[in-house]
């Protein structure tokens, strides 16, 4: 009797969330896919606005950038 496997990686990022007075655009998380985020009137970004999920060295989907945050244009 012989068992053979193989490790099935996740083809998915997974929703990144987000932040605080943030707004996401994009509803597909999967390797190839983009997603955009603003902030509310008011606020400003402080990151990437444009994360896209792609597959890391180790194989792992990951987004490229982390989660943006929101900003107050005063603070």
């Amino acid at each position: 009797f012989v068992l053979y496997f193989s490790e099935l990686r996740s083809s998915s990022c997974g929703n990144p969330g987000i932040p605080p007075k943030g707004i996401l655009n994009g509803t597909q998380f999967n390797v190839g896919d983009k997603i955009r985020y603003r902030c509310v009137t008011g606020y400003v970004l402080d990151g990437h606005s444009l994360l896209t999920c792609v597959t890391n060295a180790a194989g792992v989907s990951v987004w490229d950038f982390p989660v943006p945050i929101c900003r107050g244009e005063n603070a």
